[in-house]
């Protein structure tokens, strides 16, 4: 039987994307610190750098203990990709509602009186 690749591998790469997840948050809130135009609420800081940060820094913790504590290591694993998952759901639905909304309060009344007849011709 052949035996699969050395623990250290694994932990390696998943050690090296937590660290450029971490990097990478901590990039994103020096940016929104800088932010002129918009001012990030409570709910952006926890959705967009607090939740991110704290999942990439579960894959990093993750991958450093593989080795010694691979029980444990995998959770914190699936902790973080699990946590990632519910964040991008999250925020996805969070944009998509954000151009719905605007996309009905800045559109002329005219663009909505044609989308409106056209929506009424189709569902004929």
């Amino acid at each position: 039987m052949r035996r699969g690749a050395h623990p250290s591998i694994p932990a390696v790469l998943l050690g090296l994307g937590g660290l450029y997840g971490v990097a990478h948050v901590l990039a994103v809130i020096y940016r929104a610190r800088r932010l002129t135009e918009y001012t990030p609420d409570a709910e952006d800081w926890v959705w967009y750098t607090l939740l991110p940060f704290v999942s990439y820094a579960a894959i990093l913790g993750g991958a450093i203990t593989l080795s010694s504590l691979p029980v444990n290591a995998l959770f914190a694993l699936a902790g973080g990709v699990i946590l990632l998952i519910f964040i991008g759901i999250h925020n996805a639905w969070d944009i998509v509602t954000y151009i719905v909304t605007e996309a009905l309060t800045s559109r002329p009344a005219q663009t909505n009186a044609r989308r409106r007849r056209f929506v009424a011709a189709a569902s004929r």
